[in-house]
């Protein structure tokens, strides 16, 4: 799924109450990252990525809220030198 506004709304509605990730896939995606959902609802814009001892993290962009996805998905990709 591309992560954008519109498809955001949708997912969120499908997934409310639930605990969810969903990766972004369309054009221009940045391998890794995602929205996560929590059964609050708050919904914030994730990254994942593995460290140098090849650990998976995971690393919280900010809230979904608050920033728009294409801000995020530069974050994103800035994040995962």
């Amino acid at each position: 799924m591309e992560i954008n506004k519109t498809t955001l709304k949708g997912w969120l509605s499908q997934h409310e109450g639930q605990e969810a990730i969903v990766w972004d896939t369309g054009d221009g995606s940045v391998k890794g990252f995602g929205v996560r959902l929590k059964p609050s609802g708050a919904a914030s814009y994730v990254v994942q990525y593995r460290n140098n001892n090849g650990r998976s993290r995971r690393y919280t962009l900010g809230s979904i809220t608050e920033m728009h996805p294409t801000k995020a998905r530069e974050n994103a990709a800035q994040a995962k030198i």
